[in-house]
């Protein structure tokens, strides 16, 4: 079986011919809320680390002070 190569064009058409529109809406909102999620995640966890070197490093520097 031979395949042949489709533009992006063809394969966007085939693809809006499949699913109606308010599918591909939802399925980009939801990628959309996806990335946002993630990035929040990301921002999250290094304000995590972030504090938890700084919890680190003020009881390391007392330990120091106190020996």
């Amino acid at each position: 079986m031979k395949m042949r190569a489709i533009s992006m064009c063809e394969m966007l058409k085939l693809l809006g011919q499949m699913a109606p529109r308010n599918l591909w809406l939802g399925g980009a909102a939801l990628a959309a809320l996806t990335v946002l999620m993630g990035m929040a995640l990301l921002g999250l966890s290094g304000w995590f680390l972030t504090a938890c070197y700084v919890a680190g490093l003020s009881s390391a520097t007392a330990l120091v002070w106190l020996a």
